[in-house]
């Protein structure tokens, strides 16, 4: 009974081997074609070569990007330790020396390479407007040398005068008909780059006409950033100054009290009246007194005023007038009219408002 189950189990692996014997046999049988098995193709030797410099180049670039960052970071931090005063004046003497260049190219008519191409970019860029950015650069430049402002502060001024500068040149550029891009040189002679750009963009929201309000808006929002003050405190200012104004000049008005112009003359000259005190400060000889030698034995009075007193009454003494005929007034036709007097005047008009 065991080896007739032991038969039993092995049957199915005889079985598989002779399926197997006979699939092998069956290839064998098979005639062999000429096809080879296909081999896979990898990259040659030059685009090896070609990886390998790729490889090599980016690995320099980024030690040399590396590199760089390092440095500008040290720079930062260098700049960071120096003092924002110094910083301020470092920035001012920048915008001086543009100032100078500008200057002496539109100015001066100056040359160089330097110069012609600083005059063609800030032509192209602020066209007519060119000629006055020497006074805006040194306007910034005293600025920077005497605010120590924070930096919030520079940043609302700079703001403002971008929108003042952006308006102006809007404004230009419409007043010298809008030129067109392509017309370079009449670009230049209005308002540049900027102004193009100001005017046309407020020409397609709107249009030409409604434009001018609307650059002249932009101005004044644009003043209003640079000052930092409101629309009311700048409304107080300026009644405050014209105010002031009005009473300095209600002061230095001379008051009308009567005549304009004097007409009576002084009766005694200033010669005159010289003459008759080096007349009267001449000096008295007085004979020196003669004491006899027994004396009188009796002692002089002596004055109790002082020397001084005495020489002042001996010089302004009146003198007496001595005259035979009676002095008679002179006809009043002879005389000259003086101005009528008047019952009120702005003067007197003024006096009286003060004192009520």
């Amino acid at each position: 009974m065991a080896t007739t189950g032991t038969t039993a189990a092995r049957k199915p692996k005889s079985a598989k081997r002779s399926s197997s014997a006979r699939s092998n046999g069956g290839n064998r049988n098979r005639p062999k074609t000429g096809r080879k098995p296909q081999q896979r193709s990898g990259p040659g030797p030059v685009a090896n070569a070609l990886k390998a410099i790729g490889r090599g180049l980016g690995k320099l670039l980024a030690l040399l990007a590396r590199a760089m960052g390092t440095g500008a970071r040290g720079i930062g931090q260098g700049a960071k330790n120096i003092d924002p005063s110094v910083r301020r004046d470092g920035w001012g003497m920048v915008l001086v020396a543009l100032a100078i260049v500008v200057a002496a190219r539109f100015w001066f008519g100056l040359g160089g390479w330097l110069g012609n191409a600083v005059g063609e970019a800030t032509s192209t860029l602020f066209g007519l407007f060119s000629y006055a950015i020497p006074v805006l650069l040194l306007f910034w430049a005293w600025k920077l040398f005497r605010s120590q402002a924070k930096f919030e502060a520079d940043w609302r001024r700079a703001i403002g005068s971008v929108m003042i500068l952006f308006g102006v040149l809007g404004i230009i550029h419409l007043a010298n008909g809008l030129p067109g891009w392509d017309d370079q040189n009449a670009v230049k002679s209005a308002g540049g780059a900027v102004g193009f750009l100001a005017s046309t963009a407020m020409e397609q929201l709107v249009n030409r006409y409604l434009a001018w309000p609307l650059l002249v808006l932009v101005v004044l929002f644009g003043v209003i950033v640079f000052v930092d003050r409101s629309i009311r405190e700048i409304a107080g200012y300026a009644t405050g100054a014209v105010a002031g104004l009005r009473n300095r000049k209600s002061t230095k008005e001379d008051l009308d009290i009567g005549a304009d112009v004097p007409y009576d003359t002084p009766l005694i000259t200033d010669a005159e009246r010289v003459s008759e005190d080096n007349d009267s400060a001449e000096a008295t000889m007085i004979p020196p007194p003669n004491f006899s030698a027994g004396g009188t034995g009796q002692d002089l009075e002596r004055s109790n005023k002082p020397e001084a007193d005495q020489a002042a009454e001996s010089k302004f003494q009146q003198r007496q007038l001595f005259s035979d005929e009676n002095y008679l007034l002179p006809d009043s036709s002879i005389l000259h009219p003086g101005t009528a007097p008047k019952a009120r005047t702005e003067g007197s008009d003024e006096i009286v408002r003060r004192l009520a």
